[in-house]
C-alpha cells in the first residue's frame, strides 16, 4: 500500500530532471533551402531560426535553392521537409 501511495510523489521528482530540447519546437516551422535538396545525391541544406541544418525531402523530390519548405520531422541530425 505504501508503494502505491508514494509512487506518484517519486515519479514527480524523478521526471522533474528530464528536459525537453528546443529541437522539437521546429517541427512544423518554415525553412528556406540554401543548398538544393536531392535525396538521390544525399545532400541539401536549409536555414531555420538562423541555423543551418542538413535536410532531405519526405517524398524524394528535388527542391531548389530559395524555396520555402515545411519541417515534417527530424531523423538524427537531418530535417525531413516538404514543399510548402
Amino acid at each position: 500500500l505504501l508503494i502505491i501511495l508514494t509512487r506518484p510523489l517519486c515519479k514527480r521528482f524523478i521526471n522533474a530532471k528530464a528536459e525537453k530540447t528546443n529541437v522539437d519546437g521546429i517541427i512544423g516551422k518554415k525553412a528556406v533551402v540554401i543548398r538544393e535538396i536531392s535525396n538521390t545525391e544525399g545532400k541539401g541544406s536549409v536555414r531555420v531560426n538562423s541555423m543551418e541544418w542538413s535536410a532531405r525531402s519526405d517524398n524524394n523530390e528535388k527542391i531548389s535553392v530559395g524555396e520555402t519548405v515545411e519541417i515534417v520531422k527530424i531523423e538524427g541530425v537531418k530535417l525531413i521537409v516538404r514543399k510548402g
